[in-house]
C-alpha cells in the first residue's frame, strides 16, 4: 500500500518525479522494489528510508526533504541515461539506518520513501 505525503515539485524537467513501490506487503517475502520515474536525465539519484514524515526545505536547495528522525540512504547511487527512471530492491531485513536494531522492518510499520 502507498500513500502520497509529500508534495510533488517539478525538477529540472519541469514536471514532479514519481515515486512507485511494488511488491509484497508480507514482511517475510522480502519483496519490495521502489522505481523513481520522470527525474532529470544524465544525472545521479539514490534512495532514501525513514520511519518519521517531516517537510523539511535543505539549505541550498530547491527541493524538499520530506523524510525525518532516523533517514538511511541507500549508497549505491542510480546513474540516469537517457531513460530517466531508476530502481531499488529493497532489502527489508536491511534497512541502512543509523539506530541501532532499527534495520529490519517490522509487520505492521510503515516505511517512507524518497528519491
Amino acid at each position: 500500500m502507498s500513500n502520497v505525503y509529500c508534495p510533488a515539485l517539478p525538477n529540472s524537467t519541469g514536471v514532479p518525479a514519481e515515486l512507485c513501490a511494488s511488491g509484497s506487503t508480507q514482511t517475510s517475502f522480502d519483496l519490495l522494489q521502489l522505481t523513481a520515474t520522470a527525474l532529470p536525465s544524465m544525472e545521479f539519484g539514490y534512495f532514501l528510508v525513514s520511519r518519521t514524515q517531516d517537510l523539511v526545505v535543505p539549505p541550498a536547495s530547491n527541493g524538499l526533504l520530506c523524510l525525518g528522525g532516523d533517514i538511511g540512504r541507500y549508497n549505491a547511487p542510480g546513474q540516469l541515461g537517457a531513460c530517466p527512471t531508476i530502481t531499488l530492491a529493497v532489502e527489508l531485513g536491511q534497512l541502512p539506518t543509523s539506530t541501532p536494531g532499527s534495520g529490519q522492518a517490522m509487520a505492521g510499520e510503515t516505511l517512507n520513501f524518497q528519491c
